[in-house]
């Protein structure tokens, strides 16, 4: 922006100043007094007049605030223009004009220039002058959520304390306004949130609360990744028990909602982690839980590392359950990560059902019974001597110490162990059939269940963690052996007579020679 300042001194004094302007840009003339403070000339009155300067093109008087002048004129030709100043009447006194190139459009069906957000993103602009708006072009998508942000100085994103934010369509009316909101956003900052029901080009029009200020902001379109509250529209994000996602809170105030099914009885621990721990971005997190019915269950701001939130959570009822994942006063944005643990059983012999979902359940002490159903369940015996039963689809099972029962049901499952005192000569697992499966699926195959003793140090007189080579009996080694109608799987990592690990496999006869290295995980 361009400023003067002169005085009319005399009755009928006409101050002229020359400007050159570009055919198809829209420019901002504005003169003012004493209404705002910018000289003692109490009504001024303005006029712009094209090369040879005899035909006037935009005048005005009380067009600005007060009495003050303001022009807004779209130049039609290329070359110089002519600005006439005075005072209206026998008015006199001094005066500030103020002289710029609008860099967006006012209004969508306006000249000039939109600003042009794609179908997400962010840019900048400047209220020019008091009453300035400005239009961005947007990309929306039916069923899809939005979140518009105008920021200020609240962020530090600008100079414009109070900014204003609309929403307006393309068609079938042009300008006619969605959404609009003044301070949702931080401090006095604006934000949007909309679901169209149509695609097509909508419009961003920024502004100043009550069209008195002027100065620059930040603006701000994104889809939303997840939805913002429980019975809010669009997706909301799914997170297994004893998995971990990384997402974004894509502007301060943002929140997602996180699906995921919990077991009463078994305690989760949920976390949602950001710059502290090197989790994201985001600089302090805010974590709920919430029921089915958006009930809050659980909250935390900062038990994580350092801001980061934590929450541990005893579910009191089985079945769906929503995390949100935000900001500490809706104050950030940035990348996190969310973790939610296996669900953990108290040490008394607990019997636990799971549901058609992902399962993560660790049975902690106590000789456990752990059904889980439906879905990629991990099922984890603990001590004691638990029975595992995966159900359907492709389950990991491990029973760590004691002698367990594995029974992986139908689909490709995984026998885990971590230590050779998982199942040893004096407590060995079983490998039993039920639940629509064998005791080992496809044997000889590698592609249906299989055993996974990667973790286990095979040698323990070579340094490092050794791989167990299939076939023969000296230290490193795995092998089968036959008893009865069952195969048995043994392992030597010592290298002496004794066998340190020992695995039943109740197949009904199928011979160990069925076996083969693909049917195991060394």
């Amino acid at each position: 922006m361009v400023t003067y300042n002169s005085t009319i001194s005399a009755v009928g004094e006409v101050d002229n100043y020359y400007v050159y302007l570009t055919s198809g840009r829209t420019y901002y003339f504005e003169l003012e007094g004493s209404a705002t403070g910018q000289g003692t000339l109490a009504d001024p009155v303005m006029s712009l007049r094209p090369y040879p300067y005899t035909t006037v093109v935009a005048t005005d008087d009380d067009g600005g605030v007060g009495l003050n002048s303001r022009i807004a004129y779209t130049a039609t030709s290329t070359g110089w223009f002519g600005l006439d100043m005075r005072g209206f009447g026998s008015n006199t006194g001094s005066y500030r004009l103020n002289f710029s190139e609008d860099d967006y459009r006012n209004t969508p069906e306006g000249v000039g220039a939109a600003g042009n957000l794609g179908s997400g993103g962010a840019g900048t602009g400047t209220i020019n002058y008091a009453g300035d708006r400005d239009v961005f072009a947007v990309n929306l998508t039916a069923g899809q959520t939005y979140h518009f942000e105008i920021q200020g100085s609240p962020t530090g994103n600008g100079t414009v304390a109070d900014t204003y934010a609309r929403l307006m369509t393309s068609s079938p009316g042009v300008g006619t306004i969605v959404a609009q909101d003044d301070d949702g956003g931080v401090g006095l900052n604006s934000r949007i949130v909309y679901t169209p029901t149509a695609s097509g080009t909508y419009y961003l029009q920024a502004g100043e609360f009550g069209d008195n200020g002027t100065g620059t902001y930040r603006v701000f379109a994104h889809a939303d990744e997840y939805r913002d509250t429980v019975e809010g529209t669009g997706a909301a994000g799914l997170i297994d028990t004893g998995a971990t996602r990384a997402a974004s809170l894509q502007v301060a105030g943002d929140h997602d909602i996180w699906s995921t099914t919990l077991i009463s009885g078994l305690t989760y621990t949920i976390g949602e982690r950001g710059s502290p721990s090197g989790g994201g971005t985001l600089p302090d997190a805010y974590l709920r839980v919430l029921s089915a019915a958006n009930t809050q269950l659980a909250a935390d701001d900062d038990s994580g590392v350092g801001l980061d939130s934590q929450v541990t959570y005893t579910a009191t009822s089985t079945g769906t359950h929503y995390l949100e994942a935000g900001s500490f006063g809706d104050a950030y944005a940035g990348s996190y990560t969310l973790n939610i643990s296996a669900g953990v059983a108290t040490a008394a012999n607990n019997v636990i059902t799971g549901t058609a979902a992902v399962d993560a359940v660790n049975g902690a002490g106590g000789n456990d019974q752990i059904r889980g159903l439906g879905g990629n369940d991990w099922l984890l015996g603990g001590a004691g001597n638990d029975t595992l039963r995966g159900g359907a689809q492709n389950d990991l099972l491990t029973g760590n110490s004691g002698a367990d029962i594995l029974i992986g049901g139908a689909n490709a499952d995984r026998f885990n162990f971590d230590t050779v005192g998982d199942s040893t000569p004096g407590a060995r697992d079983i490998l039993r059939a039920g639940d629509g499966g064998a005791a080992f699926d496809a044997p000889g195959a590698g592609a249906g269940d299989r055993i996974d003793v990667l973790d286990i140090d095979a040698n323990v007189l070579a340094g490092g963690n050794q791989s167990f080579t299939f076939g023969g009996t000296t230290a490193g080694h795995l092998w089968l052996t036959e008893s009865g109608t069952n195969t048995i799987v043994n392992a030597n990592i010592d290298g002496d007579a004794a066998i340190e690990f020992q695995l039943v496999i109740e197949d009904g006869g199928v011979r160990a020679s069925a076996y083969s290295a693909a049917d195991f995980i060394l």
